[in-house]
């Protein structure tokens, strides 16, 4: 009986003892588990973030309009106007290009324009989140967001948007 016992545990147990066998066992588990989660956050960020505009949802709280609208932008005290482009509107922000001089990040800016969307909600303020300077071209791609605007004023813009982008689809 000790005899079958003896080989039993040898066949069973490996020669490291019952711990160390639940260890690796136990490792063996863990790197399964890891494996799978690394597959699921792999076609979880495939879904997510693809340029792929078929992809099931996109991140965007609003949608975003290409435009090439000139704007005129002041500070807030009056004492720098900055003529700009527009390169894309949201309900959530606008990105432009403007001088270099002029603009910096942390800033913040009126827009002056008395055309749509900007003739119904007044004139906005703009926070500057993030300039990038190109130095060749002696301007920078501003993106900024908007300040205080109300329900209704986001609403507008968001309808612009969404208008403007039917007519260019239809």
């Amino acid at each position: 009986m000790e005899e079958r016992q003896a080989i039993y545990r040898s066949l069973v147990v490996p020669e490291g003892g019952m711990w160390d066998f639940l260890w690796f066992l136990i490792f063996l588990v863990a790197l399964v588990v890891v494996l799978i989660l690394a597959r699921r956050l792999n076609s979880y960020l495939q879904t997510q973030y693809t340029l792929n505009p078929s992809a099931k949802r996109s991140r965007r709280r609003y949608q975003r309009l290409e435009v090439r609208i000139p704007i005129q932008l002041s500070s807030l005290d009056g004492s720098r106007m900055i003529e700009a482009n527009i390169l894309d509107i949201s309900a959530g922000g606008i990105r432009f290009t403007a001088p270099l001089t002029g603009i910096a990040a942390v800033s913040k800016f009126k827009i002056m324009n008395d055309t749509a969307p900007w003739n119904e909600i007044g004139h906005p303020e703009l926070f500057i989140l993030r300039v990038a300077p190109s130095f060749k071209d002696k301007i920078a791609e501003v993106r900024g967001q908007w300040i205080e605007l109300t329900k209704d004023q986001l609403s507008t813009i968001n309808k612009e948007v969404v208008r403007i982008m039917k007519e260019l689809t239809d």
